[in-house]
C-alpha cells in the first residue's frame, strides 16, 4: 500500500501469498493494516514528536513498522513487553534498517505535547486528531458544529461492525437463538427487520452451522434499508429496461 497500491488490493495480494497463517492471524493482519491507514496522520505526528520523522526513514517497510509500533502503543494501550516480541529481531524475514532500540524508544519514551498554534483552526486540529484530509475536514466543518463534527469523525475512524441479513426474511429471532446456542453473541438491529450485528470480535460466526446453512448474508444495514425503501407497493410490477 505504501508503494501506491490500493489498500484492499494490496492486502488481498499479501494474504494470498502468505503461508502458515491461520484465520485469526489473517483477520488481525487485515484489521491492523486498516488501522494503520485509518490513523496514519496521527501516527506520523507521534513519530515526528519522538524524533523519527518518516522523511528520515528510507525504507517504506520501516515506515510501516514505526506506525505499527505506535499504533500498538497509542490505540491498543500495549507496552514494550507485548510489542517487543512482535517487532524486534530476530523475527519474520523482512527488509529492516531500524534497530530494536529505536522501536523500544517509540514505546517507552514520554510522548511530547503537540505544539499548539494560535493560527490553527478547529478543522486543522480535528484533521490531525482523526487523521482526515484537511480539505475534507474543512468541508465538513462548514456543515457541522464542532461538537457534532468531532463525534462524526471519531465514528468514521472506528472499525466497522459486522452486520448480516437474515435469510429467509422474518426469521431473525430464530437465527439469533441458534447463534446463541453456538456461543456467538449477536443482537438485532432495530432499524431493519432482518438485520443483526455480531458483537463477538473473534468472527466465529463464519464457522457456525447457521452460517454454513446459508441463513446469513453479510450486508451493511444501509444496504438493507435501501432495499426496504425501494420495495414497490403491493401488486406492483418492476420492469427492467
Amino acid at each position: 500500500m505504501l508503494k501506491g497500491d490500493p489498500l484492499k488490493a494490496a492486502l488481498a495480494n499479501a494474504l494470498r501469498d502468505a503461508e502458515g497463517l491461520g484465520g485469526q492471524e489473517r483477520r488481525f493482519v487485515a484489521m491492523a493494516s486498516r488501522e494503520l491507514s485509518r490513523h496514519q496522520r496521527l501516527l506520523d505526528l507521534a513519530a515526528r514528536l519522538l524524533g523519527h520523522s518518516h522523511a528520515k526513514i528510507v525504507m517504506t517497510e520501516d515506515q510501516a513498522l514505526v506506525r505499527y509500533t505506535l499504533w500498538r502503543r497509542l490505540f491498543c494501550g500495549e507496552g514494550w513487553t507485548r510489542i517487543g516480541p512482535e517487532v524486534r529481531l530476530p523475527g519474520p524475514v523482512r527488509p529492516r534498517t531500524l534497530h530494536d532500540a529505536v522501536l523500544e524508544g517509540l514505546v517507552t519514551k514520554p510522548l511530547p505535547e503537540v505544539p499548539s498554534s494560535e493560527s490553527e483552526s478547529v478543522a486543522d486540529r480535528l484533521a490531525t486528531r482523526y487523521s482526515f484530509p484537511g480539505w475534507l475536514t474543512q468541508r465538513l466543518a462548514e456543515v457541522y458544529p464542532e461538537a457534532t463534527l468531532a463525534g462524526l469523525m471519531a465514528s468514521l475512524d472506528e472499525e466497522p461492525a459486522l452486520h448480516f441479513r437474515v435469510r429467509p426474511a422474518g426469521t431473525r429471532d430464530a437465527v439469533l437463538a441458534a447463534l446463541a446456542e453456538e456461543g456467538v453473541v449477536a443482537e438485532a438491529v432495530p432499524s431493519s427487520p432482518d438485520a443483526l450485528r455480531v458483537a463477538d470480535a473473534s468472527h466465529r460466526i463464519f464457522e457456525t452451522k447457521v452460517m454454513k446453512s446459508r441463513r446469513l448474508q453479510v450486508q451493511d444495514v444501509g444496504s438493507q434499508l435501501i432495499v426496504q425503501a425501494c420495495v414497490p407497493p403491493g401488486g406492483s410490477l418492476v420492469g427492467l429496461t
